[in-house]
């Protein structure tokens, strides 16, 4: 059959390169282009730190049984199924990738299922609490920064980026036009 494959343009050729090195090229290749600073970080960081009972196996002979292996053995570990869905997500990215530029033939990801996410209800502040949230952040230098997170439910990139020009303080307005975060190397 790889006649077969060759003649309708589905021919792989074999290579040796392992799962590890296609993934730091995928991240040097593909995300560093594609995606912002902080999103490649995160990509980079999620690779390195669960990926790595794959890194060595060819890219070609990966499987979805070694991916749902993987996924099993960081449940078991203790990590979240939030944690292993972001590796999922990378890995799929990644191998989708692969395919379009004719490296793999098929995406093994798309046959191995990532955990199901089961979402807390997150508990707010009531207002007595709030207040005394304030009342204790009033000695600290980034009070404002405080008073402004609480009352506008700005994130802490939104507010460090937030420039004066953004700021309308006759209407009580001010427009979140871009983020500042900190993007490690």
């Amino acid at each position: 059959d790889r006649l077969t494959s060759i003649e309708n343009g589905g021919y792989v050729a074999r290579e040796k390169e392992s799962v590890g090195s296609f993934l730091r090229r995928w991240l040097d290749t593909y995300a560093a282009t594609n995606v912002t600073a902080k999103t490649q970080q995160g990509y980079r960081q999620i690779i390195n730190c669960y990926a790595g009972p794959l890194t060595h196996i060819p890219v070609q002979a990966l499987t979805a049984r070694h991916i749902q292996a993987l996924y099993g053995a960081l449940l078991k570990r203790g990590l979240s199924a939030t944690t292993v869905t972001q590796l999922h997500r990378v890995l799929h990215k990644a191998l989708s990738t692969g395919v379009k530029s004719e490296i793999l033939v098929r995406n093994v990801a798309d046959a191995a299922t990532a955990p199901r996410i089961h979402r807390k209800e997150i508990s707010m502040w009531d207002a007595e609490t709030i207040q005394q949230f304030l009342e204790s952040a009033s000695s600290s230098r980034y009070q404002d920064f405080y008073h402004l997170a609480v009352l506008t439910g700005m994130r802490r990139s939104e507010i460090a980026g937030l420039q004066w020009v953004n700021v309308d303080l006759g209407s009580g307005r001010l427009a979140v036009v871009q983020t500042l975060q900190r993007i490690v190397g």
